[in-house]
């Protein structure tokens, strides 16, 4: 069964699955650049520098310094950990 509607919670209604859609491309890039740079060998600290979410970034913040400043400390700076670590517990 399609669903035309998803409720999230504490958040707006959505009425497709393109916010959906960016959250999934999110992390398979995440997962992706960091296994690009365990492959090269970087440590975590390198890793961080090397993925680049600029262009999430800008979709998901827009200008906002606030919302910048909420994607790097909630959402890229756990998930690329998180990646790194899956990552290097496969090596």
């Amino acid at each position: 069964m399609r669903r035309n509607f998803l409720c999230v919670y504490n958040a707006a209604s959505l009425r497709d699955d393109a916010y959906v859609k960016t959250l999934a491309d999110l992390f398979a890039s995440i997962k992706q650049q960091v296994e690009a740079a365990v492959a090269r060998g970087e440590p975590l600290e390198q890793t961080r520098k090397s993925v680049s979410l600029v262009e999430f970034r800008n979709q998901l913040a827009g200008e906002s310094r606030v919302r910048k400043a909420l994607f790097a400390n909630y959402v890229a700076y756990p998930a690329i950990a998180a990646a790194y670590g899956e990552a290097t517990a496969k090596r």
